[in-house]
């Protein structure tokens, strides 16, 4: 998935919170400039900043092969 900063993630569980329901856990496999990072950094993307606004929100799927991306190097 894309999200709204730019980095790439993959989907890595169902988040624990109650008010995280809609908003699982991810697992960002590139940053912004497409830098790939391995392992990868696990995000909770019901996160809120200051202001309350979530840090990270899918924008668009992605096909992981279209971007070199095999997922089971992230999930040993």
């Amino acid at each position: 998935m894309l999200l709204d900063t730019g980095e790439l993630a993959i989907v890595h569980s169902a988040n624990p919170k109650p008010e995280g329901r809609s908003r699982p856990l991810a697992l960002i496999v590139s940053d912004d400039l497409g830098n790939r990072t391995i392992p990868g950094a696990l995000v909770d993307r019901a996160d809120r900043d200051a202001a309350g606004t979530v840090r990270r929100t899918i924008i668009q799927t992605a096909d992981p092969d279209h971007y070199g991306v095999r997922v089971g190097d992230y999930f040993l």
